[in-house]
C-alpha cells in the first residue's frame, strides 16, 4: 500500500470515529439540559412496547420509556422520563396506542381536566404506580368513551327522561297520538283493511293467472 493510500485510510478512520463520537456523546443524555419528570405506570399488558418507545401528552411528543418490569399480580410497571411539564388530575387516562399501522406502541397520556362533567377533579401528586391500559381492552375502551362523552351521555339520558315523561303525560302531538284511543282504533282498522286486501289479492291470483295463460296461448 502506498503512502498516499495509508494517509487516506487514516483520514477516513478518524472521520468515522468523530461521527461515532458525536452520536454517542454529543447526542446522548450526557449533554441533555432538559428537566425531567419521572413517572411509573402499571399495565396489564405492554405487548409491542419497548425501551425507548415514545411518550405523548395530548398527542405531543414529551418523553420516552426508560424501563419495563414485571411486578406483583402479573402487572407490568413502565417507567417514563418526561420533559414536558403538565398537571395530572384524577380523571386522567394513560393508554398504550399503536404508533402506526406497521406496529410499535407509544404511551399516550391524557392529563385530565380540573372540571369535567360538573365534577371538580383533584390534582394527582404521586406519579408512581399510576393506572394505565392498552388500547383494545374492552373495559378500557368503555371507560374512555364514558369519560370523553360524560356530559353528552348525561344530557341524552335527561332528554330521554323528559321525552318519556311527556309521552306518559299525554302532552305534545306525539304524546296525544300515542295515548289516543281514536288513533288506536284507526290503526286497528287500517290493519284489518290491509289484511282484507291481501286476502282478496290471494283469491284473485288464480283467475289472473288463468287469463294471462289464455292470452299467451293466442
Amino acid at each position: 500500500m502506498s503512502r498516499k493510500s495509508e494517509v487516506l485510510v487514516g483520514i477516513v478512520f478518524f472521520i468515522a470515529l468523530a461521527i461515532l463520537g458525536y452520536f454517542t456523546v454529543i447526542k446522548s443524555d450526557y449533554f441533555d439540559d432538559k428537566e425531567y419528570i419521572f413517572v411509573s405506570v402499571d399495565f396489564k399488558t405492554v405487548e409491542g412496547l419497548t425501551l425507548g418507545s415514545g411518550v405523548q401528552i395530548n398527542g405531543v411528543a414529551s418523553g420516552k420509556v426508560t424501563a419495563i418490569n414485571l411486578i406483583e399480580d402479573g402487572m407490568v410497571r413502565v417507567n417514563l422520563k418526561i420533559f414536558n411539564k403538565f398537571i395530572l388530575y384524577d380523571n386522567y387516562r394513560i393508554s398504550l396506542k399503536f404508533k402506526s399501522a406497521l406496529g410499535g406502541r407509544v404511551v399516550s397520556i391524557y392529563p385530565g381536566k380540573s372540571l369535567l362533567g360538573g365534577r371538580k377533579a383533584e390534582i394527582v401528586e404521586d406519579l408512581s404506580g399510576l393506572k394505565g391500559y392498552a388500547s383494545g381492552e374492552v373495559v378500557g375502551l368503555v371507560a374512555e368513551i364514558l369519560t370523553e362523552n360524560r356530559a353528552e351521555i348525561k344530557e341524552t339520558i335527561e332528554n330521554l327522561r323528559i321525552f318519556t315523561a311527556r309521552l306518559n303525560s299525554k302532552k305534545g302531538t306525539i304524546g296525544k297520538l300515542l295515548n289516543s284511543d281514536k288513533m288506536h282504533k284507526k290503526a286497528d282498522k287500517l290493519i284489518d283493511d290491509l289484511r282484507e286486501a291481501v286476502e282478496d289479492a290471494r283469491e284473485q291470483a288464480p283467475v289472473t293467472s288463468f287469463i294471462r295463460a289464455a292470452l299467451t296461448a293466442f
